[in-house]
């Protein structure tokens, strides 16, 4: 009584393995296949648009043309490339059909009557098996093929923008056609990675750079070993050989030594909240340099956001003192400011800078207001930081316009303020033209003294450096080259560039250095 129950289950294994029973599958396979060569077939007999008369207009057909004849024959490629995956795996599952017939008439003992028999729980095993067996080896097969399929198409749309920016006239749209040449390069780089990838992309990052008017920095890591990826750097200060870097997330400054291999971790630095002698500190919220000739020989000047400041110096602990008339109908302290012994401090909160004078290198005596009989105080809610040089003093909003106000000395009219100021370009081949500050978030605004004078910003997500002349003309745009260093986030949150001409970037714990040319 088994063997007709064993020729039953044989009889649907069998059929289950007939090329046959694929018919209909390959049925619609075969129409999907058939639609395709129409389509590029269709493809193929485009008719191009009948020549204008003006030349103008004959330049920008043709070139019209030219990108639909590309989109067309990306088009034909991709369908061309669909039909040939389905006509390999139509002959992959009737190869694998004979395969499993042949290896079962092979495997199993003859009958009687010749035909094959198989126990009923190996036919069982066997009707398991080979479905999965067909589907693991197509789906792997297919998966390859159809991601060459999707990196060739992502790697030609690239292409295709690339020749767009290269034949157009405007510098916007050439800058978004690369950007976008850019965009499809990266997805087509998460399928596979290759050399075509590498030199269109170094084309496009050149052809933005010249479009820009950018230069490029190298940059390598600044500190030997790493910090921990809870840091945050918000400030960098450059002291001769010593490099001085605020912790945001742990309200504390770490100092870092210059070495043959680069900035190594001072350990036995200490400014951080705590009690120490002259009081308590809180967490440190902003620094200055300080001369070294000061009371305490210290480095650094850092301010928690009641008022208290902290002097700073390696090889000893800090001394506290607090900042007179400082209370909180001022608000918190987000910024600080130090230029010929005075020291400026911006209270966001109440749309005031206060100005401490110095008695013998300490800030003993009660701050001036800088706005005192000011009639247009300008809004300053919206201020990232301030810098100052003598009489001037520079006001980096976080949309990346500037306010500049000047201290006069005279009673009718103390402060004059231009919110914002006008850029004007004067790199090579842009002189004297308006400078519109790109859309971004701006953070960081430096001063730097002769013999090179100039006020650099920094745009945190592109993380490029513009530097600009004391007239507010853009001179030069300095753009990171990161080489195979790898970033945890692209945001910068902090920058200086020291008098020795070297440019230090921090992009969260880590911090990277490179020379200005």
């Amino acid at each position: 009584d088994e063997a007709p129950e064993e020729d039953l289950v044989k009889a649907e294994i069998s059929e289950s393995l007939e090329p046959e029973v694929l018919q209909e599958d390959f049925a619609h396979e075969a129409a999907f296949e058939s639609h395709a060569e129409e389509d590029i077939e269709g493809a193929e007999t485009f008719d191009e648009p009948k020549p204008a008369k003006s030349k103008k207009q004959e330049k920008k057909k043709k070139s019209s043309s030219k990108v639909i004849a590309e989109r067309d024959q990306i088009r034909e490629r991709s369908l061309k490339g669909l039909a040939a995956i389905l006509s390999g795996w139509r002959s992959f599952r009737e190869k694998v059909s004979t395969f499993f017939t042949d290896l079962v008439s092979h495997w199993a003992p003859a009958g009687s009557d010749g035909t094959p028999r198989l126990s009923r729980g190996t036919m069982l095993l066997v009707a398991v098996i080979v479905p999965l067996v067909v589907v693991a080896i197509g789906a792997s097969v297919y998966f390859a093929r159809g991601r060459s399929l999707q990196y060739e198409s992502y790697l030609e749309q690239a292409q295709l923008s690339a020749t767009v920016a290269l034949s157009s006239e405007d510098p916007n749209q050439s800058r978004e056609a690369w950007h976008q040449s850019l965009a499809y390069l990266d997805q087509a780089e998460s399928y596979k990675e290759t050399d075509e990838i590498i030199e269109l992309r170094e084309q496009a990052r050149d052809a933005l750079d010249q479009l820009d008017g950018a230069v490029r920095l190298a940059y390598q890591p600044a500190i030997v070993g790493s910090l921990y990826s809870e840091i945050n750097i918000a400030e960098i200060i450059s002291y001769g050989p010593d490099l001085y870097m605020l912790d945001s997330t742990g309200g504390r400054v770490i100092h870092a030594e210059r070495v043959s291999q680069g900035y190594e971790i001072d350990p036995d630095f200490v400014c951080a909240a705590g009690n120490y002698s002259g009081g308590r500190i809180e967490a440190l919220v902003d620094m200055v340099s300080l001369p070294i000739n000061n009371p305490y020989q210290a480095h650094i000047l850092a301010v928690d956001a009641l008022g208290n400041a902290a002097y700073c110096g390696p090889g000893q602990n800090p001394v506290v003192q607090t900042l007179p008339s400082m209370n909180s109908n001022f608000g918190e302290i987000k910024s600080v400011a130090y230029d010929s012994n005075y020291l400026y401090v911006l209270l966001p909160a109440s749309n005031t800078i206060l100005v401490y004078r110095p008695t013998n290198g300490q800030y003993l005596d009660p701050p001036s207001s800088y706005f005192e009989g000011v009639e247009n105080t300008p809004n300053i809610s919206t201020v990232e930081g301030l810098a100052v040089n003598g009489p001037s003093l520079y006001l980096l909003q976080n949309d990346g316009k500037l306010i500049d106000c000047t201290t006069s000395g005279l009673g009718a009219n103390p402060v004059t303020c231009v919110n914002p100021v006008d850029y004007v370009d004067g790199r090579p081949g842009k002189e004297d033209q308006v400078f519109t500050i790109p859309e971004s978030s701006y953070r960081g605004i430096l001063y730097t003294s002769p013999p090179d004078p100039s006020i650099s910003i920094l745009d945190a997500i592109n993380a490029d450096i513009y530097r600009f002349s004391l007239r507010f003309r853009l001179y030069k745009r300095l753009r990171p080259e990161m080489g195979d260093f790898e970033l945890e986030s692209p945001v910068a949150t902090a920058f200086t560039i020291g008098i020795d001409r070297v440019a230090f970037l921090a992009f969260g714990h880590q911090v990277f250095y490179a020379y200005v040319e």
